[in-house]
């Protein structure tokens, strides 16, 4: 064309392929893109599946360990209430059974496999709600600050009201005692409920009641937010069940 003095032509013509080529090139750019995005969501999907599927698990176990926690508020409230100098309230077997339960030490550990590997590849942006986003970002230390309530207790019950206790009561587990080899005949005489008596054991035990509600403040905080990461990863989970 050129040779021809066509140059007019020529130029329309070059215009023309490279007009189609863009297009072809933007085309291909934009499938590739609706691939991505199509792989993209249903990664999403699966992620919000099994993050429903863990934060109800954890939701059941958190309410074991809030319901033990309350159990043994109640029996802390009840040695607290009969911290007194008078004369004795309860039998010797209620005051064994009391300070056995008085034992008890909760540990939420809910399980964390799909947040831990959102977190550590650096794909909790694959979720599109923000506010699910932010929920899974704040839970670790959430998590972490309620694990701390917990070693608080475990520290103060095992370096401070065990060592107590074991000084100056006989320990008596009546659903052991075949295995313990344990015998009326044999015990030392001592009246745990003489403990009722000692101003130290009676702030023990309040302490104890300070620590719990500690450990409880966080739990029900950890509650709050499974109850809302739940209800925020329903709809898909349901779209699955269906």
């Amino acid at each position: 064309m050129l040779a021809e003095g066509k140059t007019g032509k020529y130029l329309q013509y070059a215009i023309g392929e490279i007009i189609l080529v863009v297009i072809g090139i933007l085309i291909a750019l934009q499938i590739n893109n609706w691939n991505e995005e199509r792989k993209r969501r249903i990664i999403e999907d699966e992620v919000i599946v099994a993050l429903n599927s863990e934060y109800k698990a954890a939701k059941e176990d958190l309410r074991r360990k809030i319901s033990l926690l309350n159990r043994k508020n109640e029996v802390l409230g009840t040695l607290s209430e009969n911290c007194s100098p008078q004369h004795f309230v309860v039998s010797k077997e209620k005051m064994d059974s009391l300070i056995n339960r008085s034992y008890a030490l909760p540990s939420f550990n809910p399980p964390n496999a799909t947040l831990s590997d959102l977190l550590n590849s650096g794909k909790i942006d694959v979720i599109n709600n923000l506010e699910l986003r932010k929920l899974l970002s704040t839970w670790i230390g959430k998590l972490e600050e309620a694990k701390r309530q917990e070693s608080f207790q475990g520290d103060f019950l095992y370096n401070r009201y065990t060592p107590f206790i074991e000084d100056r009561i006989e320990f008596k587990y009546s659903k052991m005692q075949e295995r313990m080899k344990m015998k009326e005949t044999d015990s030392f005489g001592i009246d745990s409920r003489e403990l009722l008596k000692d101003v130290k054991f009676c702030n023990l035990i309040r302490r104890a009641i300070y620590w719990n509600t500690w450990v409880e403040y966080s739990y029900k905080s950890l509650e709050r937010d499974i109850d809302e990461i739940i209800e925020l990863t329903r709809e898909k989970n349901e779209g699955k069940d269906k």
